[in-house]
């Protein structure tokens, strides 16, 4: 479920909207002009979180351009501010120039922020582009999307960052001036010459990973970044799925900010090695191709998240780059598509089937895990999931998944009821959680937004480990192991681990990883978060 993805996941919460603080700026003519601000649950007031102030597009008010990008959906998950401001009539022009300059740098003294961000929707990217060329006092970077007017003159007094996201079909003025902004930045801050970052699957109305990526990075004045999203067959205003969105901006955002490092350059899209499963639903089997690619035994199934799919939940985790390493083939499954367009697993009646399709897809999984076994012969097959896919790992271990060891799931849980799981494996389990999500909760907790109101509860994170290591007849008091870095917008060591191993049949381990301080998608970027996993997964739970 971005990044920064993405971001990037479920159905959340719009019950934050309820806490929105109102917040007053000024214009130039002295008119106040309110703004409303939405904050974390848990923000204090006082410990500087990023802001990020939407400008809505053309017809739209605030309220309508955030319901499109759910970006207040995210404010507890990904820990920031969030202000909308209204234009004085139906669309932005250049005379709310100075009432968001003032806005931005009114902004970026408060004691409770730590950078400013703009994010502009339609005219509201007009704005946001023109904002970026003044150099707005305060301003961190600028995010145009879908904009609709003509640069055509930018001269920046300052370095900040930019990124610029626009559709092709019929475009090509919007994509030449585009282009020509992003060129004149670049040149303006003295950008060494563009690379390609590997593209992303953001409009869940062109097939494949349509957005190409294009940044100048290096040697840029301050270490700004300057990119480029071209929508390849989309519109002007192109069909971006939310969550992908969002959490790719996420992660774009931490990267200005410093706290996660440069995606590295596009790797080949046909990896060698790598084949088609699934006939009419096809999944993606990659084998590794160095020393340990005659010699793999292992297999590993990625179930991404509500909403995302195969390609972004391997970019989240960034298993394919750690195959040569480890010596596994990575087995890249699509959930299908409900009604709203997002794709999902059928896993516990919790969670995802929201729209009651009723796909099998357990079937399907093992389906493909025959499939691969007449590529190769695994002796052992490892689930990795996250929320959705989470809870789709559980449900395999529920089932006979030839050659099923071990699951790993982030941020998903167990059937709330433990008689529905139907066949209980003798095999390890790693639940990983973050004490504040807000979408799947660490504490035993209901899915907001869930259509059925008389759905059970899920049991929660440490229920969830115990029930499994009372499977096994573990020892009940867990050790206490080393607390380690997975999340790098966390200081220090926030993940504890705990691990019941003592008196367990057949060799089961169970882990619990609490994320102290984390959310629903933790930025793991820059840690030893998914070699924990890797090493979990070959050291403890063969």
């Amino acid at each position: 479920m971005l990044p920064i993805t993405p971001i990037l996941t479920l159905i959340v919460s719009l019950t934050v909207l309820l806490t929105a603080n109102q917040w007053l700026a000024h214009s130039p003519a002295s008119v106040v002009r309110p703004a409303t601000e939405i904050a974390p649950d848990n923000w204090d007031g006082e410990k500087p979180l990023p802001l990020v102030i939407l400008l809505h597009g053309f017809g739209m008010s605030p309220e309508q351009t955030d319901a499109e990008f759910q970006l207040s959906r995210w404010i507890d998950t990904v820990n920031f501010r969030l202000v909308l401001p209204q234009a004085i009539g139906a669309r932005w022009s250049d005379g709310d120039l100075p009432y968001l300059r003032r806005l931005i740098a009114d902004a970026a003294d408060e004691p409770g922020t730590a950078h400013v961000h703009l994010i502009g929707y339609g005219d509201g990217a007009d704005l946001a582009r023109s904002l970026a060329c003044v150099g707005a006092d305060g301003l961190t970077s600028a995010i145009s999307i879908a904009a609709a007017g003509v640069i055509e003159r930018c001269q920046p007094p300052r370095p900040l960052s930019l990124l610029d996201v626009h559709g092709t079909n019929g475009l090509a003025e919007l994509a030449a001036t585009s282009q020509s902004l992003v060129d004149a930045l670049s040149a303006a801050w003295g950008c060494a010459d563009s690379f390609a970052l590997r593209p992303l699957d953001l409009d869940y109305a062109v097939r494949g990973d349509e957005t190409a990526r294009v940044r100048f990075q290096g040697d840029c004045q301050d270490e700004v970044i300057v990119e480029r999203w071209t929508v390849q067959g989309a519109g002007q205003r192109p069909n971006l799925e939310p969550t992908l969105l969002v959490g790719s901006i996420a992660r774009w955002i931490a990267e200005v900010a410093g706290i996660v490092t440069e995606e590295p350059v596009a790797e080949r899209t046909a990896f060698e090695g790598e084949v088609t499963l699934g006939g009419d639903r096809p999944a993606i089997l990659r084998f590794p191709t160095g020393d340990h690619a005659p010699q793999s035994k292992t297999l590993i199934v990625l179930l991404h998240g509500y909403g995302s799919n195969a390609s972004q939940a391997d970019r989240y985790f960034q298993l394919s780059s750690y195959q040569d390493a480890y010596g596994f083939a990575l087995l890249l499954p699509d959930g299908t598509r409900d009604v709203g367009g997002n794709r999902f697993w059928n896993a516990t009646h919790e969670c995802c089937d929201i729209f009651q399709a009723e796909i099998d897809d357990v079937s399907y999984i093992r389906r493909l895990v025959d499939e691969a076994q007449d590529y190769r012969e695994f002796d052992q097959v490892f689930a990795i999931g996250h929320s959705n896919g989470g809870f789709m790992a559980y449900s395999l271990a529920c089932e006979d998944i030839a050659g099923l060891r071990a699951i790993v799931s982030l941020a998903g849980l167990p059937f709330a009821q433990a008689a529905d799981c139907r066949v209980p494996s003798p095999l390890s389990v790693l639940q990983i959680h973050g004490d504040r999500d807000f979408i799947i909760h660490y504490e035993r907790h209901r899915i907001p937004d869930h259509p059925d109101p008389d759905r059970d509860f899920t049991p929660g994170a440490v229920a969830a480990v115990t029930r499994w290591a009372n499977r096994a007849s573990c020892d009940s008091e867990p050790e206490l192991l080393a607390a380690f870095d997975g999340d790098s917008a966390v200081p220090g060591d926030e993940t504890a681990v705990q691990r019941w191993s003592v008196g367990c049949e057949d060799g089961v381990v169970v882990d619990l990883w609490t994320m102290v301080g984390s959310g629903h998608i933790p930025f793991i970027w820059n840690t030893q978060f998914t070699p924990n996993i890797l090493d979990w997964l070959y050291d403890v739970a063969r």
